[in-house]
């Protein structure tokens, strides 16, 4: 019986827990290395950086790129919403005030 569409077969899965594991069990020391290939001069900060990214990659794979283009017969649409919310009846106007006029502004906002 074939095995579904997709799904990972048995060496492959093992194959990705075994450097899981290996990942996770080195973690600690991964640091140091990646620190240790940062300070070398010939090497530097993108080295490491490089390393870093490949490692991870082995952890978590890269996702494929997916484009929507649609077809001939039915293209992809795009439309733009835009809502504005407006006030029926604005309460105030903003101008510069005394705080004991912004407060009794506040008051009569909160009163409504």
């Amino acid at each position: 019986m074939p095995r579904k569409a997709g799904s990972l077969n048995k060496t492959t899965v093992n194959a990705r827990t075994a450097i899981a594991a290996l990942v996770d069990g080195n973690a600690h020391r991964l640091v140091g290395w990646l620190d240790q290939i940062a300070a070398d001069e010939k090497l530097g900060p993108m080295a490491a950086w490089r390393c870093m990214m490949d490692v991870i990659e082995y952890h978590i794979p890269k996702l494929a790129r997916t484009e929507h283009v649609g077809d001939a017969d039915n293209p992809i649409r795009v439309e733009q919403i835009t809502r504005r919310i407006v006030h029926p009846n604005p309460v105030v106007e903003w101008t510069p005030a005394a705080p004991d006029v912004i407060d009794a502004v506040v008051t009569g906002l909160r009163e409504q």
